[in-house]
């Protein structure tokens, strides 16, 4: 049983006033989940996050999960559903 990996849908961590994201704050709590042997999915479009993130925004949570969740558990993105191909190529250029 100690090959369990659990994953977890990982919430966006926003400033007090909601206009961005508070990376230090992303970042304490991405460390959580790595001191718990967490794997991480973030930005996920299924719990409706991805979509109500700007590209800018999903572009610097992937950076933050993987600058403090790589090589420690494992770190996935759970890309909101795009409609177009272009739309899909967008995003995985992220």
């Amino acid at each position: 049983m100690s090959n369990i990996t659990l994953m977890c849908r990982v919430a966006t961590a926003f400033t007090k006033d909601g206009q961005a994201i508070d990376a230090a704050a992303q970042r304490q709590f991405l460390q959580r989940f790595v001191d718990t042997r967490l794997g991480v999915y973030l930005g996920s479009g299924g719990q409706g996050e991805g979509h109500a993130l700007s590209m800018d925004e999903l572009k610097q949570v992937y950076e933050i999960g993987v600058e403090v969740c790589k090589g420690k558990v494992p770190v996935y993105a759970n890309p909101p559903e795009q409609y177009t191909a272009r739309g899909n190529i967008a995003h995985m250029k992220l």
